[in-house]
């Protein structure tokens, strides 16, 4: 876009109607200056995702509802939360700048410590998570990450949740396996990274608790977003394998109360707005 210069403009680039008593012409309305005004009206209108027409009144009052409805934010979502790489095509919309992303990164969630030595495992700690801003603008696609989550191990730590990331802009790391009892230390909370608002995780926690006493299994803890595991159910009593496992992304597995009743944490995800 661009002020009139045509002939006859004012110093400012200002229309005028001219003067003919004193000799001085009115502003020239030049091709050039008309195309780049529908330009910019029209594309408006197509990256708000509507098709152009020549329709009058209501029906043809395209720029307001680009204004008022096609261009807002909150419009569109994607949601990723399968663990993997994945490359994603940016909408028009964003790769002209017209809006920007606003994007969520959760890390994934550590898998559970199982019981040991007569005592109770550790849950794992849940994934952190990062949510921010992205300008996109001259973007073609960007490599999103999302963090595989941990898994319980026999008579060991549980594995640590994965690091979940959007492009090169900013990731969120995932949370620590827990431990097997006995143990001294908390399983690490994961944290975000980059972002405009950064979240840690929940951490695990340190533990004596003898199995001999009819103790629980440590309930998983929720992730950033929600959803930790329930934390099984007691020695013996039967409890099932989604019972010990993060429901939510993030979220960690609950800790064991022998070597095979620890549960796995939960992958990691990315949502995209806008």
């Amino acid at each position: 876009m661009h002020r009139i210069d045509a002939p006859g403009a004012t110093q400012d680039n200002r229309f005028t109607e001219g003067d003919p008593a004193a000799g001085s012409p009115a502003t020239q309305v030049s091709a050039a200056f008309m195309n780049a005004l529908m330009d910019e009206i029209a594309n408006v209108i197509q990256a708000a995702g509507l098709t152009l027409n020549g329709s009058e009144g209501d029906a043809g009052n395209q720029l307001l509802q680009a204004l008022t409805g096609g261009l807002s934010q909150g419009q569109n979502i994607a949601v990723f939360d399968s663990a993997g790489i994945t490359t994603w095509q940016v909408p028009d919309v964003l790769k002209k700048g017209l809006r920007k992303a606003r994007v969520t990164v959760v890390g994934a969630g550590g898998g559970g410590g199982a019981g040991d030595s007569g005592y109770v495992g550790e849950e794992g700690a849940s994934g952190g998570a990062a949510i921010r801003m992205v300008d996109l603008t001259g973007v073609d696609a960007v490599q999103i990450t999302i963090g595989l989550r941990g898994s319980s191990r026999t008579s060991a730590q549980g594995s640590s949740g994965g690091s979940s990331s959007f492009g090169p802009y900013f990731s969120a790391t995932g949370g620590e396996g827990g431990r097997p009892g006995p143990h001294v230390e908390a399983a690490e909370a994961g944290r975000g990274i980059g972002g405009d608002i950064n979240i840690d995780g929940n951490a695990g926690s340190a533990t004596h608790e003898s199995t001999e006493l009819g103790k629980q299994p440590r309930p998983g803890r929720p992730g950033p977003l929600g959803g930790g595991s329930s934390g099984g159910q007691r020695l013996g009593s039967g409890d099932t394998v989604n019972n010990r496992n993060g429901r939510f992304a993030g979220a960690s597995g609950a800790g064991g109360t022998s070597p095979n009743t620890a549960g796995s944490g939960k992958d990691g995800m990315v949502i995209v707005e806008w």
